[in-house]
């Protein structure tokens, strides 16, 4: 599972900024900011295995992978009707930055047998 991106959207919130801010002084997360599209986060792959190792030790892996499917899933509907419009160039730019994510989530969708949310991601992204 990626986690780019997904960290403010997901939950938001002053707490979250702050616990960010700490963690890319710390450099245990990178930030980017990308034109249009504000700030991209990233975990160190080190981070991302043990934080993986957290989340499976806490019983709590199968509800993040269902999180990361739910979001980009929305994502990837949002996206859908502007990549036929205007927009198309910026939603493909932005889209290709999260593609990564969008095949972990397709993968999880797979591995748990949920079909509807494999055939809906996998809808959404056809002119992707």
């Amino acid at each position: 599972m990626q986690t780019e991106g997904m960290l403010m959207r997901a939950t938001g919130g002053p707490e979250v900024l702050d616990l960010l801010t700490q963690l890319v002084a710390k450099s245990l997360v990178l930030s980017e900011q990308l034109p249009g599209l504000g700030a991209r986060f990233s975990l160190l792959e080190t981070i991302r295995q043990y934080a993986h190792e957290k989340l499976a030790e806490a019983g709590e892996s199968e509800s993040a992978h269902d999180g990361h499917l739910a979001y980009y899933l929305a994502l990837a509907e949002e996206a859908a009707p502007a990549l036929r419009g205007s927009g198309q160039a910026q939603w493909v730019n932005r889209l290709r930055r999260e593609n990564d994510n969008f095949r972990a989530a397709q993968a999880w969708a797979v591995h748990t047998e949920n079909a509807e949310a494999a055939l809906r991601l996998a809808s959404a992204l056809t002119y992707f």
